[in-house]
């Protein structure tokens, strides 16, 4: 398997720190990777704001593999309609549409949101020892108070943009125990509104923190799958217009 790029989107309150355990297992299994920190907190940013901070970073980078963590998954779609990319990976996702779709089981865990709290600015943020109790319960408590020192507070960019993801080549990955998302609901969005069969992990919302080694394998197994895919359809054309060629 050739070496490949893996764009790497946090989420609200987190930054590209979030990833440091997952760059260094995708890096020992001879993968790069790009985590670029959103500026989340700033006021003023929009949904363009952001996808031209991923634009940039990946300036010089041919078809890479966007992987975006819950709120970052609403920015993947937007980059990739934009310029080329391999594969996009919504993980612990939040759903990428501007209207909520009917039917849609209950989407939030309860008592998800009731630590989140709201500064003068209108931008919600955690405090730390409610970060590591709720957000961060599922890991080390080393690990938790690192992480939760490093949230940053978190600003709207405005109405999303899309009606709903993209049909291009993608994959989903949700969690059983996710402190935000109800599994049924993740499970639900991804067959029902991305048309596609989710890939499960145990554990909580941040797998990339809780269980590096098997998310940078599932990944790099995800990704190969989608290759020999790739391969496979492509001999399969080539096959079928060599069939329909005339003799003569």
């Amino acid at each position: 398997m050739e070496q490949a790029t893996f764009a790497l989107i946090h989420g609200a309150w987190q930054g590209g720190w979030c990833w440091d355990l997952l760059v260094d297992e995708l890096t020992r299994r001879g993968h790069r990777c790009v985590a670029p920190d959103l500026p989340f907190e700033d006021p003023a940013a929009t949904w363009d704001t952001y996808a031209d901070v991923v634009i940039n970073a990946l300036s010089g980078v041919d078809d890479p593999v966007l992987v975006g963590h819950s709120g970052g998954a609403m920015m993947i779609p937007l980059v990739a309609v934009r310029r080329p990319v391999k594969l996009l990976v919504y993980l612990c996702p939040s759903t990428p549409v501007a209207t909520p779709r009917p039917n849609a089981p209950a989407a939030l865990q309860e008592g998800a949101w009731d630590a989140v709290k709201t500064d003068e600015l209108g931008r919600s943020w955690w405090q730390p020892e409610d970060a590591v109790k709720g957000m961060y319960r599922h890991l080390d408590p080393a690990l938790a108070n690192w992480a939760a020192g490093r949230l940053r507070h978190d600003a709207d960019p405005g109405p999303y943009p899309l009606e709903g993801p993209p049909r291009l080549p993608s994959s989903y990955i949700y969690t059983s125990q996710d402190e935000f998302f109800t599994p049924a609901s993740r499970a639900w969005a991804s067959r029902n509104v991305f048309g596609i069969e989710p890939i499960k992990m145990e554990g909580g919302h941040f797998p990339m923190l809780e269980r590096p080694s098997e998310l940078a394998d599932v990944l790099v197994a995800n990704l190969e799958q989608h290759e020999d895919r790739g391969t496979r359809d492509e001999a399969s054309s080539l096959s079928q217009g060599e069939s329909d060629s005339p003799i003569g």
